[in-house]
């Protein structure tokens, strides 16, 4: 499975909005000292580890079956009409927004974009690995070091 995770790609013009694994939304400008993601790279190599196709950055450019977006409440109009854009050029790809907002107000964002999904709480990593565990499960699909089927006797 080819699973995107990270953050929205938000530089308009006040520098990069950083919002993964930082408790306190703010923009940080070239130069300047990033925050690594650590629960987001952590989920990431779980799911390589498992087989899966991970793309781990700020930009996505690409169809993937999920993308997993860490959101902050400063940002969530932008969000919005970002995950609506892709969602129309990639209809078919799952978008899960997961972060403070969203805990705080799943409902808003259902009513205003075209997630397919949240996670809501803390504990990101967990979440997305039961996102996908239960997606395999519900669609019989096994994953064995990158090699997808649903018929386990073709491997």
């Amino acid at each position: 499975m080819k699973i995107y995770l990270g953050q929205p790609p938000l530089d308009i013009g006040k520098g990069n909005a950083q919002v993964c694994g930082n408790r306190q939304f703010q923009y940080f400008r070239k130069g300047n000292t990033r925050i690594y993601p650590v629960i987001l790279a952590y989920a990431a190599t779980k799911l390589s580890m498992m087989g899966h196709k991970v793309v781990f950055n700020n930009w996505v450019d690409d169809d993937y079956d999920f993308v997993f977006w860490e959101v902050k409440t400063p940002i969530m109009e932008m969000v919005w009409k970002m995950v609506n854009f892709y969602k129309n050029v990639y209809p078919n790809s799952k978008v899960i927004l997961m972060g403070d907002h969203i805990t705080w107000c799943a409902k808003e964002s259902g009513l205003k974009c075209k997630a397919d999904g949240y996670i809501v709480g803390g504990h990101y990593d967990q979440g997305i690995m039961n996102v996908i565990e239960e997606w395999n499960r519900i669609h019989s699909v096994h994953v064995i070091n990158q090699a997808f089927t649903s018929d386990m006797s073709k491997l």
